[in-house]
């Protein structure tokens, strides 16, 4: 009767322990399923932002502070460094030191930033920081435009009409831009998408498809439609620049631009410049 004694208090004891270990579990579990349940009410971006303290971004990128900054900083030489320059000058303009725009993966480009309420939000393919660019575009295109003009001698036509095709493209393809943004933004958050950085973007389009139909025209044209080494066909390009300058000008003189190598020789100029006016 004794040995049956210890045995019923043995197995009372082990019954203890289990039943402890299963209370432990069930509040282990309640305890998970109680934190699933939070997150899924305060989503874990919001715990980001309080995390990084992120400002506004929407309170630098103004559309008045994006078109003064463009106009007194984007030049041809930031056109010509493609999008990688592209990038830093936006980094280096409105993101960096400001802690407004934040890649929290930079092998996966992942950036979250506050919307225009202040809520924090992931900027799924940096569309909502390319929109802010819009008010700066109408700059970008001038630069392209007076790039072809003035033939710069270190670049050719085409080295300028490809460094400008990505840049006019970002709004459809923004892949490049994220990954050169993913290697310099600060690693310390989608607006939708609207008529006013559409249009900037379709005017960087319309002007790229213009320009691309007259270099790509055929140079090997008869004599009489030569100026030079140059057919009147790939200098139409400089013929509707001046047009759209001296519109722009409003009665003031505007100065005829073109090929250095036109510009230098007396007889070829005079040429130039009557086709230009003519």
């Amino acid at each position: 009767m004794k040995i049956k004694h210890e045995h019923e208090e043995v197995s009372s004891i082990e019954k203890k322990e289990f039943q402890k270990k299963i209370d432990e579990k069930d509040a282990k579990i309640k305890e998970l399923l109680d934190r699933l349940d939070q997150q899924e009410k305060n989503p874990r971006v919001k715990n980001i932002t309080n995390h990084y303290n992120i400002q506004n971004i929407y309170k630098v990128m103004t559309p008045e502070r994006v078109e003064d900054f463009f106009k007194k900083h984007y030049n041809f030489n930031t056109l010509m460094g493609g999008i990688p320059e592209f990038a830093r000058f936006i980094c280096d303009g409105f993101i960096r030191e400001k802690g407004n725009y934040i890649c929290t993966d930079r092998s996966r480009h992942k950036f979250i930033m506050k919307d225009k309420d202040g809520n924090a939000i992931e900027d799924t393919n940096c569309q909502s920081l390319v929109s802010l660019t819009a008010p700066g575009m109408k700059h970008v295109k001038d630069v392209y435009e007076n790039g072809l003009f003035s033939s710069q001698e270190e670049y050719t036509e085409e080295d300028i009409h490809s460094s400008y095709q990505p840049i006019s493209e970002l709004d459809k393809d923004p892949s490049s831009l994220k990954k050169e943004l993913s290697k310099i933004v600060p690693n310390k958050m989608s607006c939708a998408q609207d008529v006013v950085w559409t249009d900037a973007f379709e005017m960087l389009r319309e002007s790229y498809t213009k320009n691309s139909e007259k270099i790509k025209q055929d140079d090997s044209e008869p004599v009489l439609q030569m100026i030079g080494e140059y057919s009147l066909g790939s200098l139409q390009v400089f013929k509707e620049g001046y047009k759209q300058r001296k519109e722009k000008a409003n009665g003031n003189p505007v100065e005829i631009k073109g090929p250095k190598r036109l510009m230098e020789n007396p007889l070829l100029k005079e040429q130039y410049e009557a086709f230009i006016l003519g």
